[in-house]
């Protein structure tokens, strides 16, 4: 009973809510007390400590990608925690851990002084006993009854446990952020090291973290986690734990820690595919959930057509080494839903864990230029139209720049539908000349492009980099008769109980009228049935654009069809190397046709530009 007065005198400051909230906790009464002690779960009540769950990510036909966690927890005996530790944690967290009784009331009357002194929450008085308890049995919501419930625990644990116990479950429960749980794996992570060989102050700097895990972490401020080691130092000399000459001497020394290495998950399928949808479901649900939820993730991913690009883009790489090449890239999805399909961000995840289809900006050559034309045809311009491909000499700075066509060859007058066909760049400078950089920059970025661009002529030449991604899915705004779709790697996200806490719907928004969309359609055809991208045909309508720069460091086909787009890179990690003799409609057209091909034949799709009812303008 003494203890449980004691509970009622000091519930007021673990919360930190004031004298008001005192009168409060005083009217509970001992009734309301024993109320909440009935719903407690027992302390040895199977199934009572419920840990954090895995979250499993499954790809579209239910074969599972990876699971991901974030409680990556090895226990330990008491034993094997060293001694410097132990009191480095009861020294910063709970100085009268030996003594009480699992709740502390004088720590909560010297919480609540300093609290309404500076008149907000700075200081709390769990106890090591009660933080057990919370983080065991409990949530972690700042409500009156739960911390009449965290306190009730800490007493019963208190009463079934040796102090050594609480300690040893403590030390292998609590969070040390970035993910890490327990003091063995927070130990080998930020020092590369068994807990037993952490030297004294290495031990104060983790004894630190507990009480803001996510800010305190070693890896957040290095000067900070330096400042707060020392005070635990402090706290360790004060209390007798520690020489004065043991202190100095620890603190003097430099605080270092491993580089981060995020958990080591490693996926069993299609690797850049799934990093990237576990980004994307961290934007979608918050790493919260992600690592602890067991949230059950369904994606867009076709693991068929997956080992399908990832086999044409090898072969693309294989077959075009001798002339330089050394690394591509694919991307397919579904134009009309937004879900990505495929993705293949390099040859070989185990080599390079970059994905070069949705973090590497490259150059898109002359696979930007249907923006150039896209602000022509929406400003009025036809594609009967004649411009003259000419010499051209522009001012830049104080230099000149002359710039040229592929084929080194001057056509004279052609049709906007030859010169895009043809890929022929003097007609596309003097097309963006007329209409603007700014311009056409305006309808790159509403069609889908986000990385910035430079508002120079050249710009039509495309020579500003862009992810591939990015550029992919902007081409689904001409598949789509002028809307544009949010891409989408999760389709259904379900909670720990079944509950569908999130489904993927499309979203689409209008940014080019129809008539437009049709007819860059019909221009972009143009490329495939006459033109540069002639290697891409297909059986069925597509329309597509190639892209090659002219220093040899970049190769690009990115094409539709009515029901799928999908873009495809050829190129080297190192810009200083550059291909010989590569082209995008020569060697990128015939990777992107196999890819397509195998979508269209597997999953199905239209065989015309017809535009749905939920994709018409308005």
């Amino acid at each position: 009973m003494r203890a449980l007065r004691n509970l009622l005198i000091g519930l007021v400051t673990s919360l930190g809510i004031g004298i008001a909230s005192g009168v409060y906790v005083f009217n509970l009464g001992m009734a309301q007390v024993e109320a909440i002690r009935a719903e407690l779960p027992a302390v040895d009540e199977p199934g009572a400590y419920r840990p954090n769950l895995k979250t499993r990510v499954y790809a579209e036909d239910g074969t599972l990608l990876t699971e991901i966690y974030r409680e990556n927890r090895e226990l330990l005996r008491l034993a094997d925690i060293p001694k410097n530790l132990r009191n480095a944690t009861i020294a910063a967290e709970d100085r009268r851990f030996r003594e009480h009784v699992g709740i502390s009331p004088e720590d909560i009357a010297r919480a609540v002084v300093v609290n309404l002194r500076r008149g907000r929450i700075s200081q709390g008085a769990s106890t090591i006993t009660q933080q057990l308890a919370r983080d065991v049995y409990l949530t972690r919501r700042r409500q009156l009854r739960r911390k009449v419930s965290e306190a009730l625990l800490a007493i019963e644990l208190e009463k079934r446990y040796s102090k050594d116990e609480i300690l040893e479950l403590y030390l292998n429960e609590i969070n040390y952020g970035k993910g890490l749980y327990g003091v063995r794996t927070a130990a080998q992570t930020y020092f590369g090291k068994e807990p037993a060989k952490l030297s004294l102050d290495e031990c104060a700097a983790l004894a630190a973290i507990p009480q803001r895990p996510s800010e305190f972490h070693l890896y957040q401020d290095r000067e900070g986690a330096t400042r707060r080691r020392n005070r635990v130092l402090e706290q360790l000399c004060e209390q007798g734990y520690i020489s004065s000459w043991q202190r100095d001497i620890a603190q003097a020394r430099p605080l270092k820690v491993r580089p981060y290495a995020p958990p080591d998950w490693r996926p069993r399928h299609a690797p850049y595919y799934t990093s990237w949808a576990i980004k994307e479901l961290v934007d979608l649900v918050g790493e919260e959930k992600v690592y602890t939820g067991g949230l059950k993730v369904i994606t867009h991913l076709d693991l068929r057509l997956q080992q399908t690009a990832e086999e044409a883009v090898r072969n693309l790489v294989r077959s075009n080494a001798g002339r330089g090449a050394g690394q591509g890239a694919a991307l397919l999805m579904d134009a009309r839903s937004g879900a990505i399909l495929a993705i293949v961000g390099g040859t070989s995840w185990d080599k390079s864990q970059f994905n070069r289809a949705t973090q590497a900006r490259r150059q898109p050559g002359s696979a930007f230029k249907p923006f150039v034309y896209t602000a022509a045809i929406d400003r009025g311009y036809r594609p009967t139209d004649r411009i003259l491909d000419a010499p051209l000499s522009l001012r830049d700075g104080r230099n000149w720049w002359r710039p040229k066509n592929y084929d080194f060859r001057w056509h004279g007058e052609v049709t906007l539908r030859h010169a895009l066909a043809m890929s022929i760049n003097i007609p596309a400078i003097k097309l963006i000349q007329r209409v603007g950089p700014q311009t056409v920059i305006g309808y790159a970025q509403r069609m889908g492009i986000r990385s910035p661009l430079r508002a120079y002529p050249s710009l039509a030449l495309g020579t500003s980099e862009v992810t591939l991604l990015e550029l992919t899915s902007s081409y689904a705004v001409f598949a789509n008769g002028g809307q544009k779709v949010e891409t989408a790697t999760i389709a259904r996200v379900e909670d720990v109980n079944g509950k569908v806490i999130y489904e993927h719907r499309p979203n689409a928004m209008a940014v080019l009228g129809p008539q437009t969309a049709r007819t860059m359609t019909d221009l972009l055809r143009t490329v495939i049935t006459a033109g540069t991208g002639r290697p891409a045909a297909l059986e069925q309508p597509c329309g597509g654009k190639t892209g090659t720069t002219q220093d040899g460091r970049d190769a690009w086909f990115v094409g539709f069809t009515p029901q799928y787009v999908c873009g495809v890179w050829l190129g080297n990690d190192d810009y200083r190397r550059r291909m010989r003799g590569v082209y995008g409609g020569a060697e990128c057209g015939p990777c992107w046709r196999r890819i397509v091909r195998a979508a269209v034949a597997r999953r199905g799709g239209m065989t015309a530009f017809t535009y749905p009812t939920w994709l018409a303008p308005g």
